[in-house]
């Protein structure tokens, strides 16, 4: 059983060193290759591009990728209703300045937001339906009861 508190050589040596190794393999050059001209044991690189590689880059692209929530809302945009002259826009969640989510109380209800109120760092879902397919009788088959007629989309 390894050590534990063993840090990979690979991960400790500088960044360019690491960055040239994790090029190579990317490359498809042979470990055995890289082995020879780095120094760095076959199994060393191999467990480094296993292990330590995707959470050093999944790590970088949380960072890239992960988006501010501080202050923003999300907003749903209805589509107009007959008897109503506009669009409803109803407020589903909202985080404060930290990105923590604002709880509402429960039963609060739904809260509408006018359109002037709308803010730039909204995030805005659309709502729409589709018209539905109109129902049409269908000749029934022979194993069908003839007293009831098939309905189809």
């Amino acid at each position: 059983m390894g050590r534990t508190d063993q840090v990979c050589s690979l991960c400790a040596a500088p960044e360019s060193v690491r960055d040239y190794v994790e090029a190579q393999v990317r490359a498809r050059r042979k470990l055995r290759d890289l082995e020879e001209e780095t120094a760095f044991s076959k199994s060393v690189i191999s467990k480094h591009m296993r292990t330590h590689v995707p959470k050093r880059e999944a790590l970088k692209h949380r960072a890239i990728r992960k988006i501010n929530l501080a202050e923003r809302r999300l907003i749903v945009e209805w589509p107009e209703i007959p008897g109503f002259a506009r669009h409803i826009y109803t407020l589903q969640a909202e985080h404060d300045d930290g990105g923590r989510p604002i709880e509402r109380p429960r039963g609060t209800g739904v809260i509408e937001i006018l359109e002037k109120d709308l803010r730039a760092n909204d995030v805005l879902m659309r709502v729409s339906f589709e018209e539905p397919l109109p129902a049409r009788i269908v000749e029934p088959t022979p194993e069908q009861n003839a007293d009831t007629p098939a309905l189809s989309n």
